[in-house]
């Protein structure tokens, strides 16, 4: 059976479902936050960037927020004491408003972002399903954010649960969070940072109340903040980095509490001071201590101070200002300028005849314990 109309109101037909459908797809693809109480708050919205969001309030209670990449429950989820964890499907972030509860899984395939206001804590129980207080997992694509309003504290707890598992998904820790896992008992590691190939940590995060602080396993880790690693145990370890990963101190804070830190073969442990001066340090393993400070890796070469000599070469320079103390890998700074008369000094230079110029910017490279540093002179040609 066939349907026929005239051409001129099948164009008009043809046309008005071409809008209905582009129309339906836009919609279908729009991710809609739902909250308690709206109208509509049965539907999934198909969202991209999240595939799973689970929160648990209590030992018994998960709220599974994005399951299998749609919105099932209220955005909002409050605690029962005046906290909240508020989802925005829109930007994808999860803010945490003085929230206290027990776990939070999320697994990110795009960006996600982790906002803590106020002072939250999650008490995790190895008894639930994720066995984690925080639990922050994604994919190749996936992208992690976490940030704090100022003053802002994040505490993971509990008397029988492991604290932070960062896992296979870049992350950002922003300079304004603040971390604190030092009081997991039970707990096998405190944190975890598994195949994540870029994390910096502009922030803090305490990692010192489990057997094990921190387990960097095939990542990449960049710390600028404050890292604290140590045991909760004498038999424990501070830090185990495994083969393939790497952790730069760039300017930051390393702390080490009781336990040993362990790089094993194929990883390294760079430490950059404040000057950008760095040493890398591979293998092997050093202990910390009850309240130590932090650590000087064996491996970090000590600094090499040389004797520097100025000689005026025919020109003239107070005896005290002939002998100058530098360090290697440290610029020469200010060197005392000689007289002679008739001439004009040119500067200083590293053979008597020739050689290269030093000036107060260069570099110290002796591999010497003395450098000897020559004048050199051009006539004057004025009368």
């Amino acid at each position: 059976m066939q349907f026929i109309t005239s051409s001129k109101h099948s164009r008009k037909i043809n046309l008005s479902i071409v809008m209905l459908l582009v129309f339906s797809l836009l919609i279908s693809f729009m991710p809609v936050s739902v909250h308690a109480g709206e109208e509509g708050g049965n539907e999934k919205p198909t969202l991209i960037s999240v595939a799973l969001l689970s929160v648990w309030t209590s030992a018994d209670k998960e709220v599974k927020v994005v399951d299998s990449g749609t919105v099932t429950s209220d955005t909002v989820v409050s605690d029962g004491k005046g906290g909240t964890a508020t989802y925005d499907a829109n930007t994808n972030t999860l803010t945490l408003d003085n929230f206290n509860g027990y776990s939070i899984y999320a697994k990110a395939m795009g960006k996600f972002t982790l906002h803590v206001k106020g002072n939250c804590s999650l008490n995790g129980d190895k008894a639930l399903s994720c066995a984690l207080a925080l639990w922050l997992s994604g994919g190749p694509e996936g992208n992690l954010t976490v940030s704090a309003d100022p003053g802002s504290k994040l505490t993971l707890a509990g008397p029988d649960a492991h604290g932070m598992y960062i896992d296979c998904l870049s992350a950002n820790i922003e300079k304004d969070v603040n971390i604190d896992i030092s009081a997991v008992g039970g707990g096998d590691r405190a944190l975890v940072i598994n195949e994540t190939p870029s994390m910096t940590l502009a922030g803090k995060i305490k990692a010192i109340g489990a057997t094990y602080g921190v387990n960097l396993n095939l990542s990449d880790l960049k710390v600028t903040g404050s890292l604290e690693v140590g045991s909760s145990s004498v038999s424990g370890g501070a830090m185990l980095i495994e083969a393939g990963s790497k952790l730069t101190i760039d300017k930051g804070d390393f702390i080490l509490g009781q336990g040993k830190v362990t790089s094993k073969g194929g990883s390294s442990f760079t430490l950059v001071d404040s000057n950008g001066v760095s040493s890398e340090w591979k293998g092997g393993s050093f202990s910390g201590g009850s309240n130590s400070e932090t650590p000087e890796p064996p491996a970090k070469p000590a600094v090499k101070k040389i004797t520097v000599k100025l000689h005026p070469n025919k020109g003239k320079l107070a005896k005290k200002s002939q002998t100058k103390i530098v360090q290697k890998g440290k610029k020469y700074g200010k060197l005392a300028k000689p007289k002679r008369t008739g001439y004009k000094f040119k500067g200083w230079y590293t053979k008597k005849s020739g050689g290269s110029k030093v000036t107060s910017k260069s570099i110290v490279k002796s591999t010497s314990n003395t450098k000897h540093l020559y004048a050199h002179w051009a006539k004057n040609t004025k009368k």
